[in-house]
């Protein structure tokens, strides 16, 4: 489906240009594509993500981490907050879960995630991952309404968004837009 895409996006007579961003690599050889590989963190960098973070790893636990995850920037975030938004957690504990669960790493790390939120969190994602486009907090408080009032979904909003879980945009007008990650999405749909 990509490579009809692309093939069709080189056919038209438009000027735009369109990038994909994707793990595994794709690779295209026809003209006028150009592909660039992007790493992953440097095991170096994953450390200081955990210290940004404020998630009191052992480097030997972080390095693990890293080498799991391939230094997927998304995966580490969400393990570093996961760390330290979980007192007493230990990073070695959620890697030993994801080498132990089934399927590939995304599900995984997110059913470990999952298992900890409350319900009130798992309804906003539920909403944010039927929702068409990005949503404001009010868009989704009136979606919400007779499940949860504006404070239960105020605490879960704060919530996700500590956790990394939603993402955060600025409309033209200044306001807040809020919308699952791809890989986020896919995960609460299925």
């Amino acid at each position: 489906a990509a490579n009809f895409f692309v093939k069709r996006v080189l056919d038209s007579p438009s000027n735009c240009r369109v990038i994909f961003t994707c793990r595994p690599e794709v690779w295209q050889e026809l003209a006028g594509t150009l592909t660039l590989h992007l790493e992953g963190l440097t095991a170096g960098a994953s450390v200081d993500l955990f210290r940004v973070r404020q998630a009191g790893s052992d480097p030997s636990e972080i390095h693990e981490a890293h080498a799991l995850t391939g230094g997927h920037a998304f995966w580490l975030d969400l393990l570093a907050v996961q760390v330290a938004q979980n007192a007493g957690m230990r990073l070695s504990s959620l890697v030993a879960e994801i080498r132990e669960g089934q399927g590939p790493l995304p599900d995984v790390t997110l059913k470990s995630i999952w298992s900890k939120l409350n319900n009130r969190e798992t309804r906003v994602l539920h909403a944010l991952a039927e929702s068409l486009r990005p949503t404001t907090e009010a868009e989704l408080g009136d979606y919400l309404a007779g499940e949860l009032n504006y404070n239960k979904l105020s605490k879960a909003m704060k919530s996700l968004r500590r956790l990394n879980l939603i993402v955060v945009k600025v409309s033209p007008k200044g306001e807040e837009l809020y919308e699952l990650h791809p890989l986020v999405r896919r995960f609460v749909r299925d």
